[in-house]
C-alpha cells in the first residue's frame, strides 16, 4: 500500500478513512464504519458492496491508488471537511464530505461542491459512490 503525503494512517478517524479510501481498501473501511448507522442513507453493509463495487472497476483501469487531497464543502453541508481522492493520471476523482465526533465517523456523502486548498489538480471527471443521484435514478461507473 502507498503511504499518504497529506494525512498519517493514526491520527484520527478521518485520516483512517483517507488511508483506506486512498488504497482502494473496503475492509480497511468496513472496521471504520457502524452497524447502526445509515451513511448518506445507506447501510453500512450497503456501502461495503459499493466501495468493493468501485474499486474492482478502479482496479481494472490500473488504478491502484487514488491520492488524498483535504478540502471543505461549501455547499450543502457548508464548512464539513472530506477529501478529494484523485487519480493524478486518469483526473478520475471523488469528493467525499466527511463528519465525524471525536470518537466515530457518524456521516459521509458524495460532495459536489467541495474546494480543495491546491490548485491546479488534474480533475476531470467526478465519480459518485452512492448509486443513487440528486433524482433517485441509478449511476453507472464510467468504466
Amino acid at each position: 500500500m502507498n503511504t499518504l503525503e497529506t494525512t498519517t494512517h493514526n491520527d484520527s478517524k478521518k485520516s483512517d478513512f483517507a488511508y483506506y479510501f486512498s488504497n482502494l481498501d473496503s475492509q480497511g473501511l468496513a472496521t471504520l464504519l457502524r452497524e447502526d448507522t445509515l451513511y448518506d442513507e445507506l447501510s453500512k453493509q450497503d456501502w461495503i458492496v459499493i466501495f468493493e463495487k468501485q474499486f474492482e472497476s478502479f482496479k481494472q483501469e490500473k488504478i491502484s491508488f487514488l491520492r488524498p487531497i483535504p478540502g471543505s464543502c461549501i455547499g450543502c453541508k457548508k464548512g464539513c471537511s472530506g477529501f478529494t481522492f484523485l487519480d493524478e493520471k486518469s483526473g478520475f476523482y471523488v469528493d467525499l464530505a466527511i463528519e465525524i465526533t471525536a470518537t466515530a465517523i457518524v456521516d459521509f456523502t458524495d460532495c459536489v461542491n467541495l474546494k480543495n486548498d491546491i490548485l491546479g489538480l488534474n480533475k476531470k471527471e467526478q465519480i459518485f459512490m452512492n448509486t443513487k443521484d440528486l433524482y433517485g435514478t441509478s449511476q453507472e461507473f464510467p468504466f
